[in-house]
């Protein structure tokens, strides 16, 4: 018995710090790129509620009821990485020489 509640509440940190991990990623990453506010501390806590008004519904469905949106971001994903492929193509030109990156602006300074 102590041994399965030790593991409980092991299992419930890591959860708890791995959704406090992604909330910090997602509200930082969107704080650099979508300004708000004139302070990011507020932009932050914007994104921090967005991301909770997400993801703490989707934590209490059942797998079940999660059958569609899970599929639908499956395809997202397959979409996505298709796309990242097809425009490093698109991007290369014919050009398997490597990159030039002084011409990108990029001299090594």
């Amino acid at each position: 018995r102590t041994v399965s509640q030790l593991y409980n509440v092991m299992i419930s940190m890591y959860f708890f710090l791995a959704m406090w991990a992604y909330a910090s990623v997602f509200s930082n990453a969107l704080v650099g790129e979508i300004p708000l506010f004139d302070n990011s501390l507020g932009d932050y806590n914007v994104f921090t509620l967005i991301f909770a008004l997400i993801v703490v519904p989707l934590s209490c469905m059942e797998l079940r009821e999660q059958v569609g949106l899970q599929v639908f971001l499956s395809v997202c994903r397959v979409v996505m990485a298709i796309l990242m492929v097809v425009t490093l193509l698109a991007g290369d030109n014919g050009n398997n020489s490597g990159s030039n990156l002084s011409e990108a602006g990029f001299d090594g300074a």
